[in-house]
């Protein structure tokens, strides 16, 4: 499961890992925008089943902890 604001990048490292036969699915995320990381997170969910791990390569995510402590 992939997420980053920029699409061209995000489509080509989606076909990437698919080309060297993974599996991916992404969505175009703003770490910034709450309603982004709520979409990427129920996309995750509805895809796999539940969401194990969430890493945010964002230096100052104010809304990523909460949703990452949000009760199951």
């Amino acid at each position: 499961m992939l997420g980053v604001r920029g699409l061209d990048r995000l489509e080509a490292l989606a076909r990437r890992i698919a080309g060297a036969g993974g599996e991916v699915a992404y969505a175009r995320t703003d770490l910034r925008r709450r309603e982004d990381v709520t979409k990427l997170v129920k996309l995750a969910c509805d895809r796999y089943g539940q969401l194990d791990v969430l890493v945010a390569e964002f230096t100052d995510c104010p809304i990523c902890l909460p949703i990452v402590n949000a009760p199951p």
